[in-house]
């Protein structure tokens, strides 16, 4: 019933109809050329990374004498979701991960403090 008397009604209205179907699409391209759209919008992530040098040094010795302890030091904060660690020849790099939602600045500081 309601597709015949809408067929019935766009046949009558040829007027009506061009310029809904026009008014529709001057108001897309308003949309694409005045809405700011990013593709990739800014996330602060709430990850912390401590590099740390030890020229001469094996990968065993930075395990054990430095990302071992920075690690074991970094557990006791609040809201680590967790931590990980690499040791390479002279480098070692610990990433710690905080919950979303928190003060990354306030993260840093802590680790800082630990």
């Amino acid at each position: 019933m309601i597709k015949t008397f809408l067929t019935r009604w766009s046949i009558k209205h040829p007027a009506i109809v061009a310029a809904l179907y026009i008014a529709v699409l001057v108001l897309s391209v308003l949309s694409l050329i005045l809405l700011p759209v990013r593709m990739m919008p800014y996330v602060e992530s709430p990850l912390v990374s401590i590099v740390t040098m030890a020229p001469g040094s094996s990968p065993t010795e930075v395990e054990t004498y430095i990302s071992k302890p920075i690690e074991q030091r970094l557990t006791v904060l609040d809201n680590v979701r967790f931590i990980r660690s690499s040791s390479q020849q002279d480098m070692s790099l610990v990433t710690i991960q905080f919950a979303w939602g928190d003060d990354i600045n306030q993260a840093c500081n802590l680790c800082r403090a630990s």
